[in-house]
């Protein structure tokens, strides 16, 4: 990956929908004057983010539901949900069966040490594998909308199961709020109202085509009952903006340990590397380039620890390990066909 080929600000490529980069190798992002209305909208985040705190604390006997990875980024959000927004909270992890053992460890380590509930959510092999090739070979978020630029297929399709078993157990224990490690570039705001209305209409209006796809366990994992209860979904990185080094000095000082032998976009998941390197060749361009070029800009990572991020590979053996787990071969990766993003 040569830098030349990328914005000399940020990380964005010149391949990327919309770059644009101009005479001096800068991208639209970096060019483009920030919106008058930008630091009127974050304080409405802001204080709209705090009121439903407030309006939803002590209601139920959990106030919200942490979607817990055991990366960094949800280890210290759940620190924060804890010890700083002083919420009772059940956290879950989905463990997709790619989850490395560091990282587990790292999950059972910190909720002993915050003194959270916690489940593991582990799905049918069968279907998640599945899902994962039908997302990379097929067309199984066809339905998802314009998400290239900011998501690989493969965490688009983790993701969607995360989602949806999240608001099950929200709905289950009729917890209001349900917090997710989303970073700026990711999503594009702090509190969304009643997102499991949209994930159940989603599912019903391209029933057949999951069902085409994923077979009838698409029902127990992606769709959700027509419930009234309100659930707010959370996402405090988006008010409370916190640097990479921050979130790891904080969360090291509570035992958490980097796992070993992934790329450098995650810490937690060893299929990661798969999610990009199919996107890269599916589209021309790495699927967390959007989320590390905000950042950038922010002030919340430098140029260069991105760059570092972008051109981190696994060892080829452990990618190989993780293609024989999924079932596929590194000549049908390299085999995709170019798609528009």
């Amino acid at each position: 990956m040569s830098e030349s080929t990328h914005c000399c600000q940020c990380v964005t490529p010149a391949t990327f929908p919309k770059a644009n980069l101009n005479e001096l190798s800068v991208c639209s992002g970096c060019s483009a004057e920030q919106p008058r209305h930008q630091a009127k909208f974050n304080e409405r985040q802001r204080l709209e983010f705090e009121k439903t705190i407030t309006a939803s604390r002590g209601k139920q006997v959990y106030d919200a539901i942490c979607c817990y990875s055991g990366g960094k980024d949800s280890t210290y959000m759940l620190k924060m949900m804890v010890r700083d927004l002083e919420l009772k909270v059940l956290a879950f992890t989905l463990d997709n069966g790619f989850i490395t053992d560091r990282s587990k460890d790292n999950v059972l380590k910190m909720v002993d040490v915050l003194d959270v509930d916690h489940l593991f959510f582990r799905p049918s092999r069968e279907f998640m594998t599945q899902m994962y090739r039908q997302a990379i070979f097929g067309d199984l978020n066809k339905s998802r909308g314009n998400y290239q630029a900011r998501i690989s297929d493969v965490c688009l399709a983790c993701i969607s199961v995360v989602n949806t078993y999240a608001a099950r157990l929200a709905l289950q224990h009729r917890v209001p709020m349900i917090f997710a490690g989303f970073t700026p570039g990711q999503i594009p705001r702090a509190v969304i109202r009643n997102n499991h209305h949209y994930y159940r209409q989603t599912f019903q209006q391209h029933h057949d085509h999951l069902q085409r796809l994923l077979g009838a366990a698409s029902e127990r994992y992606l769709n959700l009952p027509d419930d009234e209860f309100e659930i707010y979904q959370m996402s405090p990185y988006l008010v409370y903006e916190k640097s990479e080094q921050f979130i790891l000095d904080e969360i090291r000082l509570l035992g958490w340990e980097h796992p070993e032998q992934l790329d450098g976009c995650t810490s937690n998941c060893a299929l990661n590397a798969i999610g990009n390197l199919c996107h890269e060749k599916k589209y021309g361009f790495h699927p967390y380039a959007l989320e590390l070029s905000t950042l950038i800009r922010k002030g919340l990572l430098s140029r260069e620890d991105a760059m570092q991020k972008l051109t981190l590979d696994v060892e080829p053996e452990v990618l190989q390990e993780t293609l024989e787990k999924l079932g596929v071969t590194r000549q049908e990766i390299d085999s995709l066909d170019r798609r528009a993003a």
